[in-house]
């Protein structure tokens, strides 16, 4: 029998299995990952690797490195897609051993985290300042012509619609945006009726409120109480 990998790298995705661990925390780049000058490495890594060193989870980051909201193609996989993703992400579970999982993201990332968080169907997903509405005609013309050539799902660009007709019922959405910016208040609120959604604003402008959230201590409760609960 083949010896699953419990550390690997490729050119959108990472993955360190090598805790003995039920629980697995996925987290997935925004727009900014792929594009910053200075190269950091995945998003959330070393976060999760120094701020949570004392408790035991397994780590698994992916990317789009087309910045196509999940929609196109994944250098190695068959088809592009977010139900493409699905199928590998739901592989890499299944070889972490995980019967728990967390999605983080931000902007980008938090549809990301939001929308294979429902199709995988994990345990809890967070999201920060996502959008959650790409329906044709409403996308800007960069991500249209990024969408060319590929036949585009548009049931999967609408969050509201795939939680209404794909939610499990049993994944916790958890969603914070800043309560001062209006396109992130109006995003977040588009999914407040589905089930399992819960919102919390953050008295800031900013596209990004993160830094806020770790400052007051949330983040760190919702982590803790992943593994811990």
């Amino acid at each position: 029998m083949k010896e699953i990998k419990t550390i690997d790298k490729g050119p959108w995705y990472r993955y360190d299995f090598s805790e003995k661990s039920d629980h697995l925390i996925i987290g997935f780049g925004s727009l900014r990952m792929f594009n910053r000058k200075k190269k950091r490495g995945f998003e959330w890594d070393n976060l999760l690797k120094y701020k949570f060193g004392y408790l035991k989870f397994n780590r698994l980051f992916v990317g789009d490195i087309n910045n196509s909201w999940w929609h196109t193609d994944y250098e190695g996989l068959l088809g592009y897609g977010p139900l493409v993703l699905r199928d590998f992400l739901l592989k890499k579970i299944k070889e972490s051993g995980a019967t728990k999982t967390l999605c983080l993201g931000v902007s980008m990332g938090g549809y990301g985290s939001l929308l294979l968080g429902c199709l995988t169907g994990a345990t809890k997903c967070m999201a920060f300042s996502p959008q959650t509405l790409l329906s044709e005609g409403r996308r800007r013309k960069s991500l249209n012509r990024k969408f060319e050539g590929f036949d585009i799902d548009e049931s999967l660009t609408d969050l509201r619609r795939v939680l209404l007709e794909q939610n499990n019922n049993k994944t916790i959405y958890k969603i914070w945006h800043g309560s001062l910016n209006g396109n992130d208040k109006l995003a977040a609120n588009r999914l407040s009726k589905c089930k399992n959604v819960f919102i919390y604003p953050v008295n800031t402008s900013r596209h990004n409120p993160i830094k806020l959230v770790i400052k007051s201590g949330d983040f760190k409760k919702e982590i803790e109480s992943f593994i811990r609960g």
